[in-house]
């Protein structure tokens, strides 16, 4: 076994010990440390273990289930989360967790569906954090919020951003602390595209650099071929609330109210993970109240887009 290290806020690392293959795999999707941050106070081992896979699998797989089901298990503190293919748990006496996926299963569940993103909101929500569904993107410390409203783009444009020079912490979600919610931390630098949305990027993108995964979902690695556009900490200074009419670029001062219903969708996001919803509540109202909202209206040109987000990021 060998260790990696994937270092998250309040001095928190996540300690992996798996085989260097596994490690190897999820480098191309998380950002693991050789080494131990001197800086951390607490560590929480995570460790490859297939004996606990199928021991759980015996006991909680039906064979009725299907690839896409998965079992959520808890006992008090200690839980459990198992696919057809893969498994981590958690418990709390140790602060410390086991996982295993099968060799067909590496890329698709820990690289490109991220089962860690249970660990990390069961971790984080007990330090006051709460996950956001939102695409964060900027550059030089200015950076924009993207509230997670289903089929606006925001993948598309946080992806196309970051082609042509911009950085981002996520496409997807993040983290911030409710008390704080001005600051945001992402963890998975990779771009999960529609295919609806490849037409967008394929001037800038080659097909060969998206790994597909199922019918419709096409992931690009920014760690494999951009890797100083992630950042993994960024202030907000906007939220940006995306829509798509015609082909007019424009954007206008909305009200907090605006600003809460687009982020609507990181409560039911925080639910679905097991967060506490009062928490994620909390951070959204704050958030819409501290920060100005606009609503951004972008066309189909990619290229357009870019400048045009370029000049209303500096305005903020």
């Amino acid at each position: 076994m060998t260790e990696g290290f994937w270092l998250l806020p309040e001095q928190i690392q996540l300690g992996i010990r798996a085989p260097q293959s596994v490690l190897l795999r999820l480098s191309t999707g998380i950002v693991l440390q050789r080494k131990a941050s001197v800086w951390a106070i607490r560590t929480v081992w995570i460790d490859w273990v297939e004996d606990d896979y199928l021991k759980y699998r015996a006991a909680y797989w039906q064979p009725h289930f299907t690839r896409e089901e998965v079992v959520w298990a808890q006992h008090g503190e200690d839980w459990l989360f198992l696919g057809a293919g893969f498994f981590l748990s958690y418990t709390q006496r140790t602060d410390s967790a086991r996982f295993f996926a099968l060799p067909e299963w590496l890329d698709d569940v820990f690289t490109f569906s991220y089962p860690f993103l249970n660990l990390l909101v069961q971790i984080l929500n007990r330090q006051g954090y709460t996950p956001l569904h939102a695409a964060v993107i900027g550059a030089n410390d200015r950076f924009v919020l993207i509230p997670g409203k289903q089929n606006t783009g925001k993948s598309t444009t946080a992806a196309s951003w970051v082609i042509q020079g911009g950085q981002f912490v996520t496409d997807d979600f993040c983290f911030l602390q409710a008390d704080e919610p001005t600051t945001v931390y992402g963890f998975y630098p990779t771009f999960r595209i529609r295919k609806e949305g490849l037409s967008l990027l394929s001037p800038y993108l080659s097909a060969n650099q998206f790994q597909q995964k199922g019918d419709s979902k096409y992931f690009f690695s920014t760690l494999v071929h951009c890797a100083d556009r992630f950042v993994s900490r960024a202030p907000i200074k906007a939220i940006f609330c995306l829509t798509r009419q015609g082909s007019t670029l424009s954007h206008t001062h909305v009200s907090p109210k605006v600003g809460f219903a687009y982020l609507a969708s990181s409560l039911a996001f925080a639910v679905q993970h097991r967060a506490s919803s009062q928490l994620c509540i909390q951070a959204m109202r704050k958030m819409v109240r501290e920060l100005p909202v606009i609503q951004v209206n972008l066309s189909p040109y990619v290229t357009e887009n870019y400048a045009y987000l370029n000049e209303l990021i500096a305005m903020y």
